[in-house]
């Protein structure tokens, strides 16, 4: 088992830099990929959840739902308004992921058929008790997956 800490790996470097781009989301979703993810979440609590499976990133609004759920996870648990909010601007974003346009079994990995798809992603209120500032239960409808919205802790 690898075991990666996602401040280190995708948040680290500035523009130019190696690493990725700090406000923004990426989607923790749960596979049997023998890599699990740490995060420090929570806010000041500084829990450490950690979940097994792959990182694809996320368009949408990293910043606001940063704000919008930073004390998550260590205070009072989040009103329904405010999950309803979080839930929004969750809906407006989009998982985007490499998939094969056309199957060619003697090239398989050949550019040409290989094209970035956008899915829905939404909060899986079955998971919702889980929830916490930089760690977000979600769906993947189209994919039937589960994960976690991940994105830069704020404590």
């Amino acid at each position: 088992m690898i075991h990666v800490d996602i401040g280190c790996f995708v948040l680290m470097g500035g523009e130019g830099e190696s690493g990725l781009q700090i406000d923004a989301c990426w989607a923790l979703l749960l596979s049997s990929t023998g890599v699990t993810y740490h995060q420090q979440a929570g806010g000041l609590r500084c829990d450490h959840p950690s979940a097994e499976g792959f990182l694809a990133p996320v368009q949408g609004e990293a910043t606001e739902i940063a704000f919008k759920t930073d004390n998550w996870g260590w205070g009072d648990p989040p009103s329904v308004e405010e999950v309803s909010e979080v839930q929004a601007l969750v809906r407006d974003c989009q998982l985007l992921m490499m998939v094969p346009k056309t199957f060619d079994s003697s090239r398989p990995l050949a550019p040409r058929h290989w094209i970035t798809k956008e899915y829905s992603i939404d909060l899986d209120q079955d998971r919702m008790d889980q929830a916490q500032e930089a760690w977000l239960p979600i769906v993947v409808p189209e994919l039937n997956m589960k994960g976690w919205l991940v994105y830069e802790n704020s404590d």
